[in-house]
């Protein structure tokens, strides 16, 4: 069941909190590694800097459990029923050829209960699974027999972040490249328009940013669930 929340900001950070909590409930290691953070400043970042950014952004680390929720965040094929929004499944992930695949798989063999293993690259795809789609319209494309399995790389386009860095009078953009597909602990009020729920949980909290829940963001959201 999705929260639904105003804010990129919230969704990140609830997505992250809730994609350790899934690995804890399921017994299984969550895999993280960090992307790259782009940007005219970016080369020149101190290392206690650049280490606060992937603490406090949670947008330059991916992750990946499997079974967890998500969805796409661009119309990869409309047709056949992938599109931006389509819900699916975390399914598993290819490996960087640089990646030390004994190592990882070794980490995730030896690893306890609430654990992280992190990669040393991004994975070239998160392969996940699409309950929605035909399986006919898939027959030589799933990387699953019998359902769809699709790989999703990452984006080709930098994405921007608003950065406040110390000692600087205003915020920086630093860019980063993630995979596109999305957890779906946590979904945006925009990002939920059109897609068709059995249940929503809504973020009703007072908020100190913006953009604050306004009469039509409430609706869109109660809207989205069939009772």
């Amino acid at each position: 069941t999705p929260i639904v929340v105003t804010s990129n900001s919230e969704r990140q950070h609830i997505n992250r909190l809730q994609s350790a909590k899934w690995a804890a409930w399921k017994g299984v290691p969550r895999i993280i590694w960090r992307l790259e953070i782009g940007g005219e400043l970016a080369a020149h970042l101190p290392s206690r800097v650049r280490e606060r950014i992937y603490v406090e952004f949670p947008q330059f680390t991916g992750s990946f459990v499997h079974g967890a929720p998500g969805y796409l965040r661009s119309n990869n094929n409309p047709v056949r029923g992938l599109s931006n929004g389509t819900a699916v499944l975390f399914e598993n992930i290819e490996l960087d050829p640089r990646e030390d695949a004994d190592r990882v798989c070794n980490d995730i063999a030896t690893a306890a209960e609430d654990t992280n293993v992190a990669l040393t690259y991004p994975p070239l795809h998160i392969n996940v699974a699409v309950p929605g789609a035909n399986a006919a319209d898939f027959v030589e494309k799933t990387l699953g027999p019998g359902r769809v399995v699709i790989p999703v790389p990452r984006v080709s386009k930098w994405e921007p972040v608003n950065i406040k860095l110390p000692g600087r009078r205003q915020a920086d953009t630093f860019h980063y490249r993630p995979h596109g597909v999305e957890q779906r602990f946590a979904v945006t009020v925009h990002k939920i328009q059109g897609q068709t729920c059995n249940k929503v949980i809504l973020q009703l909290n007072k908020r100190s940013f913006m953009p604050h829940l306004t009469f039509s963001m409430l609706y869109v959201a109660l809207s989205r669930v069939r009772t």
